[in-house]
């Protein structure tokens, strides 16, 4: 059984000290302390697949550490400042439309992420020319980025169920994986999407 991570000092179960359960892929952000906290669950499915994570699986991995990491800039850290002390450094303004953690984070993390997995890959001797078939069609390793980020957010499709993810809060993965793409400009020119066609509005939303 291969091992990624081991508590330190040893025995201290350090998973029993978050509310977020080690079993379900996630995060917790604890902006008091500016402590990011990621189950294993992110990376269990690796197990019996790879000792390393390869580029490829960056969309999948490490999205939702980016995510955690965003929390220390969003509302989430904005009552605590850089030396960790008691201080709100967002204007009121700010607190008005940027509150919406998860919608804010998605569109935030799309593009240090997808350029983190351009520079890896094209490290490696000609490895971002690659060409794979798909479904009788050829996509290449630009274009499998943005596939399996949005493999990454499946949920069920089923009305109902959407219904009651909004109820508590939580958006459909449908609108987690659609919304920050049409706002990314790099996934418009990898699928050659027309000008003012809904994944590639004339007016984009952006974050940097």
């Amino acid at each position: 059984m291969n091992t990624y991570w081991e508590t330190k000092p040893p025995k201290d179960d350090l998973d029993a000290r978050y509310d977020h359960t080690a079993l379900l892929p996630g995060h917790e952000y604890f902006f008091g302390r500016n402590v990011l906290f990621i189950p294993h669950a992110n990376i269990a499915f690796l197990n019996d697949i790879t000792k390393s994570v390869d580029p490829i699986l960056f969309p999948l991995v490490l999205a939702e550490i980016f995510r955690g990491m965003f929390g220390a800039v969003d509302r989430r850290g904005a009552t605590v400042d850089h030396n960790l002390a008691v201080a709100t450094w967002w204007n009121a303004d700010e607190m008005t439309r940027l509150r919406l953690e998860d919608n804010i984070a998605d569109n935030a993390i799309i593009g240090p992420l997808h350029d983190m997995y351009m520079k890896v890959l094209m490290s490696q001797d000609g490895a971002d020319r690659l060409k794979i078939s798909v479904d009788d069609r050829r996509i290449d390793m630009e274009q499998l980025f943005f596939i399996l980020y949005a493999v990454g957010l499946c949920d069920n499709p089923n009305r109902e169920a959407w219904i009651r993810k909004l109820k508590f809060g939580d958006i459909p993965g449908r609108l987690r994986v659609n919304i920050p793409l049409m706002n990314f400009a790099k996934f418009s020119s990898a699928f050659s999407c027309t000008s003012g066609m809904p994944m590639n509005p004339v007016r984009k939303c952006t974050i940097w």
